[in-house]
């Protein structure tokens, strides 16, 4: 027997799955966020799980996804904005006051 491909997917109610669906922003956006962490389409296709040229599609609206697969891009575009956040704010921080060793 297979393990089912979704199983992260089963143990997330439905209503949750259902807010990260809807907090998925415009395709271009989520191209702009993957692309600004440095992130290849291959390797985020590969965590949704599909195949590069289907998450291209869906980049240029040429193409919806799948619930389930809308549900883990949401799931992926949010981590990468996460990461970003923080990058951003531990570029942000003061310098002033470390102990430099030569």
């Amino acid at each position: 027997m297979t393990a089912p491909r979704h199983r992260v997917l089963q143990d997330i109610p439905l209503r949750d799955q259902l807010r990260i669906a809807r907090n998925l922003p415009p395709p271009e956006e989520c191209r702009r966020i993957r692309e600004a962490a440095g992130v290849s389409v291959e390797q985020l296709a590969s965590s949704v799980p599909v195949q590069a040229a289907t998450l291209r599609r869906w980049e240029r609206r040429e193409r919806q996804p799948q619930f389930r697969h809308r549900v883990a891009w949401s799931q992926r575009i949010a981590e990468l904005r996460e990461f970003l956040t923080a990058s951003n704010n531990l570029a942000r921080q003061p310098t002033t006051g470390l102990l430099v060793r030569k």
